[in-house]
């Protein structure tokens, strides 16, 4: 008998919403449809995707799919965890995934881009695990990744002070910014990591790929956290064209963007915690 149910559950994020569970600066989430189980993004620190993945009874050995969303620590840092738990899987990212980042702030200059540790674990893997597109991928033929998403809006960017070098002299467009979508019989359920290419872009750049208008769900985060006044209000009015049935606000959405979501989805939105589940 096919099994045509979608679920998530989200492992990690800012905020816990189970006993038990770990908060932290991070996102990662668990995707099972049809015979497919995927970790999407993996967090800042290895014990917490463990502990929370123990916690919310997800067994790691039935992983045979991991997704980077883009390279930042906080999406990446479990990566050492996921290794060591899950045995044999295939690692998809874009190839930029393993470049050397910082956020450059007049007042500190952080390195924000894969730890050493997770570096080093995905380099453990054999070659033969490790899929890098700059491209679309399509990883079964309901359920597809991004790759680049064209930068098409004028008022969304990438959301920081993001560069390659300490100095501040070359930008990081954050090129390896990519979403999972999967194609249901309602229309498609959009998984983000932060959206660093703009949640405009990437719905439209996914409406484009899978040949399907009707997007059914959002979840992830969105990076409006720094976004100006002027582009949360267009992104606003450019999200109620999809009319989604839901949208999920997570980890790096920001308060702000986060409670006008809300307000203006109504029964639509809902927030996120690590533990939550949707079922589709």
């Amino acid at each position: 008998m096919h099994d045509d149910t979608t679920e998530i559950a989200i492992i990690v994020n800012n905020i816990a919403g189970c006993p038990g569970l770990i908060s932290e600066h991070g996102f990662s989430m668990y995707i099972k449809t049809g015979p497919q189980r995927i970790i999407f993004d993996t967090g800042q620190e290895s014990y917490v995707f463990a502990n929370n993945a123990r916690k919310l009874g997800i067994d790691m050995r039935s992983i045979k799919t991991v997704v980077l969303s883009h390279g930042h620590y906080d999406h990446t840092g479990g990566m050492p965890g996921v290794v060591a738990a899950c045995g044999t899987f295939d690692l998809y990212a874009h190839p930029e995934v393993m470049s050397t980042r910082y956020s450059v702030r007049p007042e500190r200059v952080k390195s924000n881009g894969i730890p050493l540790e997770a570096h080093a674990a995905i380099q453990s893997l054999p070659a033969r695990s490790l899929h890098w597109s700059a491209k679309s991928v399509n990883l079964t033929n309901n359920v597809g990744l991004t790759g680049y998403i064209p930068r098409e809006t004028n008022y969304e960017d990438s959301g920081g002070p993001f560069f390659f070098d300490q100095d501040g002299d070359q930008l990081d467009p954050i090129n390896d910014d990519q979403a999972l979508w999967i194609k249901t019989e309602k229309g498609l359920i959009i998984c983000t990591g932060c959206c660093h290419a703009g949640i405009i872009n990437t719905l439209r750049h996914v409406q484009r790929l899978s040949g399907c208008e009707k997007i059914r769900a959002v979840i992830g985060g969105l990076h409006l956290v720094n976004a100006s006044a002027e582009r949360i209000t267009k992104t606003m009015v450019a999200l109620n064209e999809f009319q989604l049935e839901l949208i999920v606000p997570c980890h790096c959405t920001g308060a702000t963007a986060t409670e006008l979501i809300q307000n203006q989805f109504k029964e639509r939105a809902t927030s996120c915690a690590a533990g939550r589940r949707f079922c589709f």
